[in-house]
């Protein structure tokens, strides 16, 4: 927990929730970085918002509340004059998010 609170810190991070009879749906947490650095956390110089945890509990997917959250995070970006957004996922373990990611940006693999 002081790793995950000490990283929001340090790059000015958020979360953004829907919620469904009270509980928690789908989620979001992401921090501003550098492009070329974006696990590491920083406000200063950075360009990018990296999405670093987000999830859906199961009996809730498919149903756009990732693509809302995704949205959102795009305009929280854009306000904070951000220039790029990333994200990390393996596609065969998450193969939904690799969909939802591939289709709103431009992809870049890394090695």
């Amino acid at each position: 927990v002081e790793q995950w609170q000490e990283r929001l810190a340090l790059g000015d991070g958020f979360h953004l929730l829907i919620r469904q009879d009270g509980r928690v749906a789908s989620f979001v947490t992401a921090y501003q970085s550098k492009k070329t650095e974006r696990t590491v956390p920083c406000v200063h110089e950075s360009d990018t918002l990296h999405l670093w945890m987000a999830g859906t509990r199961p009996e809730h997917k498919r149903k756009g509340m990732m693509s809302t959250i995704f949205e959102k995070a795009l305009d929280e970006a854009r306000i904070r004059g951000l220039r790029y957004v990333t994200l990390n996922t393996y596609p065969d373990k998450f193969p939904a998010m690799f969909e939802l990611a591939t289709g709103c940006w431009g992809m870049i693999l890394d090695p």
